[in-house]
């Protein structure tokens, strides 16, 4: 199972939290990796959707 490819511009983009745009692109390209990974390691399902959560304005 290998991670998606991340441009460094989008890096980049996501230092700034208000940049929805960037987190969407994001998401869309980590959600699945990550969602398998966590039941690959026996993540209970109701904790899954917690993992995948993203709030860049959280501090």
């Amino acid at each position: 199972m290998r991670p998606p490819e991340t441009r460094h511009s989008l890096i980049v983009r996501l230092k700034d939290p208000r940049n929805d745009r960037a987190w969407t692109e994001f998401v869309f390209a980590y959600k699945p990796f990550l969602t398998r990974l966590v039941r690959k390691q026996g993540t209970p399902d109701r904790h899954v959707a917690d993992v995948n959560r993203v709030n860049p304005n959280a501090r």
